[in-house]
């Protein structure tokens, strides 16, 4: 049986820490790192020179009357901000990459499943396509659902406290989908199969999401958090497909 308990989530990034090291793997992973670098580099240091305004543009939203939970959203907003910029800088960065992740995927199930089965490889210009193509359904999926995590922001009391804790949910939801579809994809399962097979293991996804989003918030642990990712969530396919045996 796979474990599908919440904690097997960080015993499978460690697993992706570990595979990402390895001869044949390694020369996969330095593309998607270099793009991780530069992208998150910049992107945080733009952050942190404009993060008290957006703090105090967050809690200017609350009406004078709320200002004394000022204090208590304060730490909510701070772990929200974190974390929807990177998620946010995750997403750009992964349609970036895109491409090399799938093969990055490929050469990791190669390794976990047989060194001598040869990975069938598209063409770059086939890749960067497939790739993009791909991307494009998460976002079509990511944006309607985003939109009404904003919208609850706007509805006084009720809205305002819970549309962050949605939103983290959501937005752990949306890494899952976004690592663990690598290898679906390189095995051509169509979209929506792949979001049915992942809610299977919803608990377990969702810390994986959820532990993606906070490394992806952590400074320096950020720039290696996509390799890391797609060896963990190419991991677990291999898992649940050898359960299914």
């Amino acid at each position: 049986m796979v474990n599908i308990k919440p904690l097997s989530a960080l015993g499978y990034m460690l697993r992706g820490l570990h595979l990402m090291t390895q001869p044949g793997i390694r020369r996969y992973v330095w593309f998607p790192l270099l793009i991780n670098i530069l992208f998150f580099s910049f992107g945080f240091y733009l952050l942190f020179q404009r993060f008290d305004i957006a703090m105090h543009t967050l809690t200017g939203w609350l009406p004078d009357w709320l200002d004394w939970l000022i204090f208590l959203l304060w730490p909510i907003a701070v772990l929200l901000i974190l974390v929807s910029s990177g998620f946010i800088f995750g997403m750009v960065t992964n349609w970036l990459s895109a491409p090399f992740n799938g093969m990055l995927a490929a050469r990791v199930e190669q390794y976990l499943v047989s060194d001598l089965h040869k990975v069938d490889e598209r063409p770059l210009w086939q890749e960067v396509h497939h790739a993009f193509r791909r991307e494009w359904l998460k976002l079509k999926y990511w944006l309607p659902r985003t939109l009404l995590c904003l919208i609850l922001f706007f509805i006084p009391v009720i809205g305002q406290f819970a549309a962050p804790w949605i939103w983290l949910l959501f937005s752990a939801w949306m890494m899952a989908i976004q690592y663990c579809d690598y290898p679906y994809d390189n095995h051509q399962i169509p979209f929506p199969d792949m979001r049915r097979q992942l809610a299977r293991y919803r608990w377990r996804n969702l810390s994986f999401g959820g532990l993606v989003m906070f490394l992806g918030s952590v400074p320096v642990l950020n720039l290696f958090v996509m390799p890391m990712a797609i060896c963990a969530s190419t991991a677990m396919w291999v898992d649940d497909q050898q359960a299914k045996n």
